[in-house]
């Protein structure tokens, strides 16, 4: 499929490569970098959130926002 796709774009002339035009914003500073699950814990209200990137739990207050 992707032979096909490459041949077809070229021949009309879509194909573009190397770099393109698209540049990656900077990623923001933030406490979790991509946060997976999210566990409400009993009595406190806190959040407790699994940061997939970092390998770490975090726990968060009831705002979901404050790193407790």
């Amino acid at each position: 499929l992707v032979e096909r796709l490459e041949s077809e774009h070229e021949a009309k002339g879509t194909l573009h490569r190397g770099d393109g035009p698209y540049v990656p914003p900077e990623p923001e500073a933030s406490d979790l970098r991509f946060p997976g699950k999210a566990l409400r814990l009993p009595g406190s209200g806190h959040y407790l959130v699994s940061d997939t990137t970092r390998h770490q739990l975090v726990e968060l207050a009831d705002d979901g926002e404050t790193v407790v």
